[in-house]
């Protein structure tokens, strides 16, 4: 997130109180900040917190109803509702990964969207040719640390990640660590 100070019909908004997503398109903004400030109305100066949820991150965003009386603003009811993030918080079973140790979940080029579809953590910011941007979550039965410990499943040197994942209901890694197996054993976990 990034801080903003500005000014809108001569009333200045400072960068405690606004911010915005770095990364995200203008409408994706716009959209989710719409949706929060105009779905809760509360006395004047009463802030609000409303999340939401994409993937595995929890996205809260602070609302806030300004009177007229405070800033001079003409509108049709008498008020005006501001929005802007307060937070973002990465689900601590991706962020607990160490990036020596994560497995492999997607393809090469894969996308933060097509990896939360799979169920896994995305981080293109400690990527290097050594770990993975695509990843197991730590509870998921996928994610084996170390990487040697991980039992293989009898698999050809040529499967799939289909045939691993599908045919033989086992964990599939596409670039292994060093005489790690690319399909292996799934290891239980308590909670997923």
């Amino acid at each position: 997130m990034q801080g903003l100070d500005f000014t809108w019909d001569v009333a200045k908004k400072r960068g405690g109180g606004s911010s915005l997503f770095v990364g995200t398109s203008p409408a994706f903004d716009f959209a989710i900040f719409s949706v929060c400030a105009l779905s809760i109305f509360k006395p004047p100066n009463q802030l609000t917190e409303c999340s939401c949820q994409i993937h595995k991150t929890i996205l809260r965003i602070t609302a806030k109803e300004i009177s007229v009386k405070e800033k001079k603003v003409m509108t049709p009811k008498g008020k005006v509702n501001t929005a802007y993030p307060s937070a973002v918080i990465a689900d601590p079973m991706c962020t607990s990964v160490d990036p020596n140790t994560r497995t492999n979940c997607g393809t090469a080029g894969i996308d933060e969207h097509t990896c939360g579809e799979r169920g896994c953590c995305f981080d293109w910011q400690q990527y290097t040719a050594q770990t993975h941007m695509c990843f197991y979550p730590a509870n998921h039965e996928c994610h084996v640390a170390p990487p040697h410990t991980k039992v293989d499943c009898g698999s050809p040197p040529g499967i799939t990640r289909i045939q691993c994942e599908q045919e033989k209901n086992c964990c599939f890694d596409e670039s292994p660590a060093q005489g790690a197996p690319k399909c292996y054993q799934k290891v239980p976990k308590e909670t997923k």
